[in-house]
């Protein structure tokens, strides 16, 4: 696991973060339960960043 973008999203109390090790992006609560990956992506992509956008309910990944 090798963790590097993330953002909270305090009103529902989840986390979500970008692994460049695993090549996914996961959410799980705040607390460390129910975690889950949301998207695998590519061999050759890289996940960095992570931009929560909570007016339209999008988590937007930014790659490298």
């Amino acid at each position: 696991m090798v963790p590097d973008g993330l953002a909270l999203d305090t009103i529902d109390r989840k986390i979500y973060w970008t692994d460049t090790g695993t090549k996914k992006i996961e959410r799980a609560d705040m607390d460390g339960s129910n975690r889950a990956p949301i998207l695998t992506v590519g061999a050759s992509e890289n996940p960095r960043g992570i931009v929560l956008y909570r007016a339209n309910r999008l988590v937007i990944p930014m790659f490298i």
